[in-house]
């Protein structure tokens, strides 16, 4: 990354996949700006390593970008994303707000405790 730096701003010039550079302007101790920079860069990280991860995990693969997004990256984000799920509805039930019963196919259907309607109400209230 370069980073260009007059008195009024500061620009800062992050080199693109395609090769293209994109210019990112901030305004001196910009802290905003630096924060979503380095957000950037700790995401580009974070995927690296879920690339190598699954290359490790499946070291004869290989694919293309469009391939890698869609199938190895959405795999992992749907699995990640399958845990916090099971952990929420954990918490829920256990806070009384939705209702888990075993179905006749034996697998875990959750849904509103409607007597706790209310409370439900007033907590999403209190987030927004």
């Amino acid at each position: 990354m370069s980073v260009l730096v007059s008195l009024s701003t500061t620009t800062f010039l992050l080199p693109h996949q395609d090769g293209a550079t994109l210019a990112r302007t901030c305004r001196p101790l910009n802290y905003v700006c630096m924060k979503r920079l380095d957000q950037i860069n700790d995401r580009r990280v974070e995927l690296a390593h879920e690339i190598l991860q699954y290359l490790i995990d499946n070291p004869n693969a290989q694919d293309t970008v469009e391939g890698i997004t869609t199938w190895w990256l959405l795999v992992r984000t749907i699995k990640h994303q399958t845990a916090l799920v099971k952990e929420a509805l954990a918490m829920l039930v256990r806070d009384g707000l939705v209702i888990a019963q075993e179905g006749s196919d034996s697998r875990t259907y959750y849904k509103l405790n409607l007597r706790r309607r209310k409370r439900i109400v007033s907590l999403l209230q209190k987030k927004s």
